[in-house]
Order: structure tokens, then sequence, then C-alpha cells
């Protein structure tokens, strides 16, 4: 069997499909009643069931991976598949690295905030952590760890996708990666991202002349270029705005990049559904904060990268510009 995306309609065997799918976190039940939850799944209509698989809840002591159940029931993840093939419902995966989820760290193991917090946290100008459960994405304590998650758990999902019989029909790779400086109102001003920052402009622009030349600046080396200041300071030059400009358009190119690592990370483990990515929700509806939102992504989104992208629809806040939604969506 296969499953495909193909001009804006999901396909099953070349045939259009819709998929009916609802939410049902395996870890967070029971094991004795994921039988009663899928049939639940089916009697509401059903296809498909999608959840997320924590890098917290199966390597929650470094190096010991467990996908059976071996260390506790509710991690067999290989016998949910199963039992969601038995009735006959698709499925599709969430593996993170982060999934939020209202999870502890984002979904991140303890043992691994605990032993590299000062390392990979993401910080501010004045070299502060940053009160957010975001870390430096290009660190490489931290890229190294993700590594060796997706070497064990991106096998084990190619041995139960689709084309092999197996229920898996997608992966979301991460998911809302540039919820963390929005929350926090704050960038990330940690070295490895100022040396991308240098490097982007390096790429931007034809030398460092250039670069004078529109900010009305004087600097010799574009490693002389200081991060804009986190805040809300105004601007006293030419160059302040340059520079701000080109530190929001920069990190358009550093979540695209990010994606980028992880989906080839996944393809290259021999994954071969479809990928996708979660942008930041919104509350109002009708996409709303639509706008802010994709320009996050911009970067990967105008490159027609092989990630497509989803929204989560959250109408915290019900009112007359979103009541109506929730009938519409259901």
């Amino acid at each position: 069997m296969t499953f495909s995306i193909q001009e804006d309609c999901f396909n099953l065997n070349d045939k259009k499909i819709f998929l009916n799918s609802g939410e049902i976190h395996y870890f967070r039940i029971k094991r004795e009643l994921w039988d009663k939850h899928l049939q639940a799944a089916c009697d509401a209509g059903l296809t498909t069931v999608s959840t997320y698989v924590p890098w917290a809840w199966h390597e929650s002591t470094e190096g010991v991976f467990d996908f059976d159940g071996s260390s506790c029931p509710e991690r067999d993840l290989k016998t949910w598949l199963q039992r969601c093939q038995d009735y006959k419902l698709h499925c599709i995966l969430k593996p993170g690295p982060f999934i939020l989820a209202e999870t502890r760290g984002a979904g991140l193991p303890d043992w691994f905030l605990k032993q590299y917090r000062d390392e990979v946290m993401m910080r501010n100008s004045k070299g502060e952590l940053v009160l957010s459960d975001g870390v430096s994405l290009f660190n490489q304590n931290y890229l190294e760890k993700v590594t060796l998650w997706y070497d064990q758990i991106m096998p084990f999902i190619k041995e139960h996708e689709i084309s092999t019989g197996g229920p898996v029909i997608m992966i979301q790779i991460c998911n809302e990666i540039g919820v963390f400086t929005w929350l926090s109102h704050q960038g990330d001003y940690n070295e490895d991202v100022r040396m991308r920052f240098i490097t982007y402009l390096t790429n931007k622009f034809t030398d460092i002349a250039e670069v004078n030349s529109l900010w009305g600046t004087g600097y010799r080396h574009f490693a002389d270029i200081e991060l804009p200041p986190d805040g809300k300071l105004p601007y006293t030059s030419r160059g302040d705005r340059g520079r701000d400009y080109e530190w929001h358009c920069f990190w358009r190119t550093y979540y695209g990049d990010y994606l980028r690592i992880l989906t080839r990370m996944a393809r290259e483990r021999g994954i071969t559904v479809p990928l996708f990515h979660n942008l930041p929700g919104w509350i109002f509806g009708h996409g709303y904060e639509f706008p802010v939102n994709i320009t996050m992504y911009e970067d990967l989104y105008e490159d027609k990268s092989e990630i497509i992208f989803g929204v989560d629809h959250i109408p915290e806040f019900l009112s007359y510009r979103n009541m109506h939604d929730d009938r519409i969506i259901n």
C-alpha cells in the first residue's frame, strides 16, 4: 500500500481520501485501556489516530530505549501500532524531538536538560538563561543527542510504515519550534547563533563595504557586527534599522535550516512517508495570526521543501469571530 500527497489531496493507493483523524496519546493511557479508546475512535467514524512519541518517555535513561514496554507497559509503542492496525486505523506519529503537548521540557528528556542545560538553553543579550523550554537548535550537544534519538526511532517507524504493511502514513518533524521565541518575546543570543548570523550576512552581501554603504556604518569585518539588542530600544541610525531587519530575516532561515537537518536525518534513516510540521497555533479563528506564524518559516516555505505545514485551531477566546468555526471543522 502507498500513501502520498498529490495535488493538495491525500491519496491512498493513488485514490483521494479524507483523513478523519483524532488524537490519542498511548503514553497517557493505561495499556489495558488502549482497546477501549481505539474502539471509541472507530465508533466516532475516525479512520486515523495521531499521537506524539515522546523522546523523554522512550529514553528516560540516557542510552536506554524502550519501544516494547520492557520498562513500562505504556512504552510499548510496538503493540500500540499493532492494535491500531487491528482496528483498521491509520496512524500519524510525531516523534519530536520537541513535542510540547503540555509535557515537562516540551518532550526533551530530563537527563538531557539536567546534563546540558547551561550549554543548550536560550540566552538573552546579557548572557542570562531565558525562562523558556526552547534550546539553541544548532548547539552541538543538542543535535548529537537528537541524532542518537533519530537513530533509534526512525528505523523503528520505518518498520511500521504503510509501505511495509504497517499503519503509519505520516510523520510530524518537531513541533512549533518558532513558538519559544514568540512566547518569551526573546531571541536567542547564544554564541552559535551569533556565528550563524555572521555567516548569513557574509553569504547575503558581496562584502562588508556593501553593508556599510546600505547601513551608513564603518565596519571593517563582518565579525565586527554585533547582534541587535533585545528589548524595545528605538532605532537611532540606519545601521540599527538595517541590522534589526537582517536579524529578523536571519531567523526565517534559521528555522528552515533546522527543519532541513531533521528532514535529512529522517530520510537517511529510511523514512518514506510524507513529512509535515506544525506551525504555532492560533486562538481567534480564521487564521487571524497566520501571517505572523508563517513568516517564521518563510525560507522553508518558499523553497518548496518536501515538508508540508499544518496548524492548530485553538479557539480559547470564544466570540462572534470564531464560535462557528468549530461547527465548520467538525
